[in-house]
Parts: C-alpha cells; structure tokens; sequence
C-alpha cells in the first residue's frame, strides 16, 4: 500500500483547527467545536480497540472521520468570523 501524504496533512489539519477552536471559543460556539471532538474520540476508541483485534477496517471510522471534521470545523471558523465581520460594519 503506498503512502498517502494527504492523511498526515489532514490529521495536522484538524488538530490546527481543533485545539483553537476549544480553547478560544465560547458558548454555542464552543459546543459546536464540541461536536467533532467527541465524534473523533469515539473513532480513534474505535481503533486503539481495534488493534487488539485482527480486524483490518478499524481505521476506517478514524480516516472517514478526519476529512468531515476539518470540513466542519473550517465551516464554524468562517461563519464565526462572517457574524464578527457582520458586527463590526
């Protein structure tokens, strides 16, 4: 199997965009930011238990689950930063 670079760069993606986001957000918007992050400990749970087993398909939530998290959490970033820019005109 050969090496995909676009997964580190998404796993990199999404901890950029993650580790902000619950630290500097509040109210709604931290909760928001809430959401992948608790999606993606029950993914990566899914796949730390997954290795005991000999099942090959438990990266597959972790992998599935990256690309819609960074989508998510870059989707909250802009229309956070749409209402702010909203406000201040």
């Amino acid at each position: 199997m050969p090496f995909d670079p676009y997964v580190p760069a998404t796993a990199l993606a999404y901890v950029l965009l993650q580790v902000p986001a619950l630290l500097w957000l509040t109210g709604a918007w931290a909760r928001a930011a809430m959401v992948p992050a608790v999606a993606m400990a029950g993914a990566l749970l899914v796949f730390i238990l997954g290795m005991m087993t000999p099942l090959p398909l438990t990266i597959l939530p972790l992998a599935l689950g990256l690309p819609l998290g960074v989508l998510y959490l870059a989707a909250l970033w802009l229309a956070r930063m749409a209402l702010s820019l909203r406000r201040s005109a």
